[in-house]
């Protein structure tokens, strides 16, 4: 999305927002909507780097989702979540990784194993930074937050999750596999496993020529 789309669409999540605001009390059926533009105006603030005010959003949203959602609510979950993201991007990488390790924790607990969250939070917590939202389940190609500690170990753990959930619920042709198996490779080699990273950068080889070679068909 464009500057401009996203600026245009933080000022109609703003107007929304300001509307609820004043119509909604708690209680009312239709009260979700409040913490639903808080989350949407969060996102458009933080593709836009206003980290502070995407926090602000977020932290409100999760306060008003547990007012009257169970804690292992999806929507809550996904609160914690986004409230976890605002947290590394300020610089507060051990309390994000906890909290989504908690989530994600929680998610697998609770939603059936191709619950579209659970795809989210594995793709959160196994590479933070991307904002690839489901249900387009496109994973990122940053490095992992486990990778930024070292910890190469949980974060090939997480991949090969992702791997296990891709499979499940992905067509064979989604872009998902490129930068999934170019994440593995990355995260094999680190841990010195080089046999099996090449296969992995193989398979991503693979996978984006597959692709690409679909899409000249195509056309």
């Amino acid at each position: 999305m464009k500057s401009g789309d996203t600026e245009r669409a933080r000022d109609m999540h703003e107007g929304a927002l300001e509307i609820w605001r004043q119509c909604l009390q708690p209680g009312d059926p239709n009260y979700c909507e409040l913490p639903n533009s808080l989350h949407n105006l969060g996102v458009a603030c933080e593709r836009l780097s206003l980290p502070e005010l995407s926090l602000k959003c977020h932290e409100e949203s999760l306060q008003l989702r547990r007012s009257f959602l169970s804690p292992s609510h999806p929507d809550v979950l996904h609160s914690e979540a986004e409230v976890a993201i605002c947290w590394q991007e300020g610089g507060r990488e051990q309390d994000a990784l906890r909290l989504l390790e908690k989530v994600l924790a929680e998610a697998k607990r609770v939603l059936p194993p191709t619950h579209g969250h659970l795809g989210l939070f594995m793709n959160q917590l196994g590479t933070m930074c991307a904002r690839k939202l489901l249900p387009t389940l496109l994973f990122c190609d940053t490095l992992s937050m486990y990778g930024r500690q070292g910890r190469f170990d949980s974060s090939l753990k997480v991949l090969q999750e992702q791997l296990v959930f891709c499979n499940t619920v992905l067509q064979p042709g989604n872009y998902a596999y490129v930068d999934l198996h170019l994440n593995m490779g990355v995260t094999l080699a680190m841990l010195g496993r080089k046999a099996d990273a090449k296969r992995s950068m193989l398979e991503c080889l693979r996978f984006d020529l597959d692709l690409h070679y679909s899409i000249s068909v195509r056309l």
